[in-house]
């Protein structure tokens, strides 16, 4: 059983399937960076929006953020 393919690993997998490898193990490697790639611009999303959050004044805004922050941060490390 291989380790999950990470985004460093992209260009060799590209490059597999560029050259007309198309199996199993390529095909699944391709899928895994396309979820890592999504799940880190809804993470980049988040801290964004929580970093602009937290520079302005909503203090009761910013507490109740923090706790559904938690919890999906929670609920992330869940499903990995």
């Amino acid at each position: 059983m291989m380790a999950p393919a990470t985004i460093a690993d992209e260009p060799y997998w590209v490059s597999r399937h560029a050259a007309g490898d198309r199996s199993i193990a390529v095909v699944n490697a391709l899928a895994e960076i396309a979820q890592a790639k999504e799940a880190k611009a809804v993470d980049d999303m988040i801290h964004d929006w929580l970093g602009k959050l937290a520079a302005s004044d909503h203090a009761p805004e910013l507490k109740r953020v923090d706790r559904a922050a938690v919890e999906l941060d929670r609920a992330w490390k869940g499903v990995r």
